[in-house]
């Protein structure tokens, strides 16, 4: 059972759902356990960090452009 809860918050976190939302619904009580033991950083989410990265800053530039 504990792999499948597991496996299931890993591919909510790598699906891009806010990890506030996530560590509520698994009941726990403080963010750190949650971030302690589901979020290893695969690199999965690593490249979807770096694509919204990239993205904010294009977004950055064009505002300071105007």
């Amino acid at each position: 059972m504990h792999k499948l809860r597991h496996t299931h918050t890993v591919q909510c976190l790598e699906s891009g759902m806010d990890i506030i939302y996530v560590s509520e619904r698994l009941g726990h009580a403080d963010i750190n356990t949650t971030l302690k033991y589901y979020t290893h950083i695969s690199s999965h989410i690593r490249a979807i960090n770096e694509k919204r990265t990239q993205e904010y800053f294009k977004r950055t530039i064009k505002l300071l452009e105007m």
